[in-house]
Protein backbone atom coordinates (compact mmCIF):
# COMPACT_ATOMS: atom_id res chain seq x y z
CA UNK A 1 0.00 0.00 0.00
CA UNK A 2 1.55 3.44 -1.23
CA UNK A 3 1.69 6.33 0.95
CA UNK A 4 -1.55 8.07 -0.42
CA UNK A 5 -3.95 5.22 -0.15
CA UNK A 6 -2.34 5.04 3.57
CA UNK A 7 -3.61 8.62 4.36
CA UNK A 8 -6.93 8.16 1.94
CA UNK A 9 -7.73 5.38 4.93
CA UNK A 10 -6.43 7.38 7.66
CA UNK A 11 -8.97 9.93 6.80
CA UNK A 12 -11.52 7.26 6.30
CA UNK A 13 -11.02 5.77 9.43
CA UNK A 14 -10.69 9.26 11.71
CA UNK A 15 -14.09 10.25 10.22
CA UNK A 16 -15.92 7.11 11.03
CA UNK A 17 -14.59 7.79 14.69
CA UNK A 18 -15.92 11.35 14.79
CA UNK A 19 -19.26 9.77 13.31
CA UNK A 20 -19.10 6.99 16.03
CA UNK A 21 -18.41 9.54 19.00
CA UNK A 22 -20.78 11.87 17.51
CA UNK A 23 -23.80 9.38 18.23
CA UNK A 24 -22.22 8.22 21.28
CA UNK A 25 -22.51 10.92 23.77
CA UNK A 26 -25.09 13.05 24.88
CA UNK A 27 -24.96 16.60 24.37
CA UNK A 28 -26.40 17.13 27.85
CA UNK A 29 -25.60 13.45 29.86
CA UNK A 30 -28.43 12.31 32.56
CA UNK A 31 -25.80 12.03 35.52
CA UNK A 32 -26.73 9.36 38.26
CA UNK A 33 -29.07 10.67 41.05
CA UNK A 34 -31.53 13.73 40.79
CA UNK A 35 -30.31 16.25 39.27
CA UNK A 36 -31.75 19.39 36.46
CA UNK A 37 -30.62 21.76 34.23
CA UNK A 38 -32.14 24.48 32.13
CA UNK A 39 -33.07 23.87 28.50
CA UNK A 40 -32.84 26.61 26.05
CA UNK A 41 -34.50 25.48 22.95
CA UNK A 42 -32.54 26.63 20.11
CA UNK A 43 -34.93 24.68 17.85
CA UNK A 44 -37.86 25.93 19.26
CA UNK A 45 -38.70 28.46 21.76
CA UNK A 46 -35.07 30.19 23.02
CA UNK A 47 -36.83 32.77 24.82
CA UNK A 48 -38.76 30.05 27.08
CA UNK A 49 -36.51 28.25 28.80
CA UNK A 50 -37.75 24.82 30.37
CA UNK A 51 -36.18 23.49 33.99
CA UNK A 52 -35.97 19.79 33.33
CA UNK A 53 -35.67 17.72 36.85
CA UNK A 54 -33.75 14.07 36.26
CA UNK A 55 -33.68 11.09 37.92
CA UNK A 56 -31.05 7.95 36.62
CA UNK A 57 -30.99 5.08 39.11
CA UNK A 58 -27.81 4.19 40.70
CA UNK A 59 -27.96 0.58 38.18
CA UNK A 60 -28.30 2.96 35.24
CA UNK A 61 -25.70 4.10 32.88
CA UNK A 62 -26.92 7.06 30.71
CA UNK A 63 -27.81 4.40 28.05
CA UNK A 64 -30.93 3.26 29.71
CA UNK A 65 -34.48 3.74 28.79
CA UNK A 66 -36.06 6.92 29.10
CA UNK A 67 -39.63 8.09 30.29
CA UNK A 68 -41.37 11.90 29.88
CA UNK A 69 -43.56 12.71 32.61
CA UNK A 70 -45.23 15.53 32.83
CA UNK A 71 -46.95 17.45 35.34
CA UNK A 72 -50.58 18.44 35.27
CA UNK A 73 -52.18 21.76 35.89
CA UNK A 74 -50.17 22.70 39.09
CA UNK A 75 -47.04 22.85 36.93
CA UNK A 76 -44.65 21.07 39.29
CA UNK A 77 -41.93 18.97 37.45
CA UNK A 78 -40.27 18.09 40.67
CA UNK A 79 -43.23 16.44 42.33
CA UNK A 80 -43.63 14.24 38.79
CA UNK A 81 -40.01 13.16 39.73
CA UNK A 82 -41.02 12.44 43.38
CA UNK A 83 -43.87 10.37 42.29
CA UNK A 84 -41.56 8.45 39.49
CA UNK A 85 -38.81 7.69 41.72
CA UNK A 86 -39.39 4.36 42.88
CA UNK A 87 -40.99 2.75 39.62
CA UNK A 88 -37.25 4.19 38.30
CA UNK A 89 -35.67 2.29 40.73
CA UNK A 90 -37.91 -1.29 40.11
CA UNK A 91 -37.89 -1.18 36.47
CA UNK A 92 -34.10 0.60 35.84
CA UNK A 93 -35.50 3.78 33.60
CA UNK A 94 -34.45 7.43 33.05
CA UNK A 95 -37.19 9.83 34.48
CA UNK A 96 -36.90 13.62 32.76
CA UNK A 97 -39.72 15.77 34.03
CA UNK A 98 -40.06 18.97 32.70
CA UNK A 99 -41.20 21.70 33.80
CA UNK A 100 -43.18 24.24 31.64
CA UNK A 101 -43.67 27.00 33.80
CA UNK A 102 -47.05 29.30 33.87
CA UNK A 103 -44.64 32.28 33.17
CA UNK A 104 -43.57 31.19 30.01
CA UNK A 105 -45.71 28.74 28.86
CA UNK A 106 -49.33 30.71 29.89
CA UNK A 107 -52.70 28.94 30.65
CA UNK A 108 -53.99 25.57 28.54
CA UNK A 109 -53.38 27.31 25.37
CA UNK A 110 -49.79 27.16 25.36
CA UNK A 111 -49.14 24.17 27.49
CA UNK A 112 -51.94 21.54 27.28
CA UNK A 113 -52.64 22.73 23.48
CA UNK A 114 -48.78 23.52 22.69
CA UNK A 115 -49.49 26.86 21.43
CA UNK A 116 -50.05 25.35 18.40
CA UNK A 117 -52.53 28.44 17.62
CA UNK A 118 -49.70 31.29 18.23
CA UNK A 119 -46.99 29.59 16.32
CA UNK A 120 -46.71 28.71 12.36
CA UNK A 121 -43.64 26.62 12.78
CA UNK A 122 -44.33 23.32 14.92
CA UNK A 123 -40.90 23.32 15.96
CA UNK A 124 -42.12 26.16 18.26
CA UNK A 125 -44.76 24.05 20.00
CA UNK A 126 -44.75 22.66 23.21
CA UNK A 127 -45.14 19.28 21.58
CA UNK A 128 -42.18 19.70 19.85
CA UNK A 129 -39.64 21.05 23.02
CA UNK A 130 -40.27 17.52 24.19
CA UNK A 131 -38.58 16.29 20.86
CA UNK A 132 -35.53 18.75 21.13
CA UNK A 133 -35.07 17.65 25.18
CA UNK A 134 -34.90 14.07 23.76
CA UNK A 135 -31.73 15.47 21.15
CA UNK A 136 -29.91 16.93 23.94
CA UNK A 137 -30.00 14.02 26.14
CA UNK A 138 -30.23 10.89 24.75
CA UNK A 139 -27.51 8.75 24.60
CA UNK A 140 -27.42 6.33 21.83
CA UNK A 141 -31.48 5.86 22.86
CA UNK A 142 -33.62 5.68 19.28
CA UNK A 143 -36.76 6.20 21.19
CA UNK A 144 -38.84 6.96 24.86
CA UNK A 145 -42.13 6.32 26.55
CA UNK A 146 -44.06 9.47 27.64
CA UNK A 147 -46.83 9.73 30.43
CA UNK A 148 -48.79 12.86 31.43
CA UNK A 149 -51.31 13.05 34.14
CA UNK A 150 -54.01 15.48 33.83
CA UNK A 151 -53.21 18.63 31.49
CA UNK A 152 -50.27 16.74 30.55
CA UNK A 153 -52.50 14.02 29.80
CA UNK A 154 -54.43 16.48 27.79
CA UNK A 155 -50.93 17.41 25.97
CA UNK A 156 -49.41 14.02 25.07
CA UNK A 157 -53.28 13.17 23.55
CA UNK A 158 -52.56 16.73 21.43
CA UNK A 159 -49.13 15.70 20.76
CA UNK A 160 -49.82 11.86 19.29
CA UNK A 161 -52.25 13.99 16.51
CA UNK A 162 -50.45 17.48 16.00
CA UNK A 163 -46.91 15.62 16.15
CA UNK A 164 -47.40 12.04 15.13
CA UNK A 165 -43.98 11.79 13.67
CA UNK A 166 -42.95 11.83 17.62
CA UNK A 167 -40.46 9.22 18.43
CA UNK A 168 -42.36 7.73 21.93
CA UNK A 169 -42.44 4.22 21.29
CA UNK A 170 -45.78 4.57 23.98
CA UNK A 171 -47.81 7.78 24.77
CA UNK A 172 -49.79 7.23 28.13
CA UNK A 173 -52.50 10.00 28.74
CA UNK A 174 -53.94 9.98 32.35
CA UNK A 175 -56.84 11.11 33.09
CA UNK A 176 -57.06 14.45 31.60
CA UNK A 177 -60.02 16.87 32.12
CA UNK A 178 -61.18 16.79 28.75
CA UNK A 179 -60.53 15.51 25.22
CA UNK A 180 -59.80 16.21 21.74
CA UNK A 181 -62.32 14.97 19.33
CA UNK A 182 -60.35 13.41 16.37
CA UNK A 183 -62.42 14.89 13.83
CA UNK A 184 -61.24 17.81 11.51
CA UNK A 185 -64.47 18.00 9.39
CA UNK A 186 -66.63 21.19 10.19
CA UNK A 187 -69.77 19.52 8.69
CA UNK A 188 -69.05 16.52 11.25
CA UNK A 189 -70.30 18.99 14.20
CA UNK A 190 -66.40 19.62 15.02
CA UNK A 191 -65.80 22.63 17.20
CA UNK A 192 -62.66 24.37 16.58
CA UNK A 193 -59.53 22.81 18.18
CA UNK A 194 -58.46 22.26 21.16
CA UNK A 195 -61.89 20.88 20.98
CA UNK A 196 -61.53 18.89 18.11
CA UNK A 197 -58.49 18.83 14.97
CA UNK A 198 -61.10 21.40 13.06
CA UNK A 199 -58.95 24.49 12.06
CA UNK A 200 -55.69 22.96 13.63
CA UNK A 201 -52.63 22.32 11.64
CA UNK A 202 -53.68 17.99 11.77
CA UNK A 203 -56.14 16.92 9.07
CA UNK A 204 -56.89 13.38 7.71
CA UNK A 205 -53.18 12.62 7.72
CA UNK A 206 -52.09 13.14 10.81
CA UNK A 207 -55.41 11.56 12.42
CA UNK A 208 -54.35 8.61 10.50
CA UNK A 209 -50.84 8.58 11.65
CA UNK A 210 -51.67 9.52 14.98
CA UNK A 211 -53.74 6.78 15.69
CA UNK A 212 -51.40 4.70 14.74
CA UNK A 213 -49.26 5.32 17.35
CA UNK A 214 -49.27 3.06 20.23
CA UNK A 215 -51.48 5.59 22.99
CA UNK A 216 -52.48 3.67 25.79
CA UNK A 217 -55.50 6.44 27.15
CA UNK A 218 -56.27 5.99 31.21
CA UNK A 219 -59.26 6.89 32.95
CA UNK A 220 -60.29 7.38 36.77
CA UNK A 221 -62.69 5.09 38.01
CA UNK A 222 -64.15 7.50 40.45
CA UNK A 223 -64.04 11.09 39.43
CA UNK A 224 -64.79 13.05 42.78
CA UNK A 225 -65.10 16.26 41.44
CA UNK A 226 -67.14 16.24 38.67
CA UNK A 227 -67.56 20.63 38.83
CA UNK A 228 -63.87 21.00 39.73
CA UNK A 229 -63.35 24.71 38.04
CA UNK A 230 -60.59 22.84 35.77
CA UNK A 231 -62.50 20.78 34.09
CA UNK A 232 -64.10 21.96 30.50
CA UNK A 233 -67.57 22.41 30.46
CA UNK A 234 -68.03 24.05 27.07
CA UNK A 235 -68.75 24.31 24.23
CA UNK A 236 -71.75 21.78 24.50
CA UNK A 237 -71.83 18.75 22.15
Amino acid sequence: MNADKRKVLAWLAGALMVMVGAAAFAATPVPSGRWSFVFTDQKGRPDRPIRVFTYRPRQCDSTCPMIFVLHGAKRDGYAMLNSWQPLADLHKVIVLAPQFEAKQWPKAAAYNHGDVKEQASREKWAFSAIEHIFDEVNDGQKDYVIFGQGAGGQFVQNMAFLRPDNRARLMVAASPGWYTMPEWRKDKGAVAYPYSLLESPAGPNELKAGLARKVLLIVAENDEAPDDEGLEKAPPW
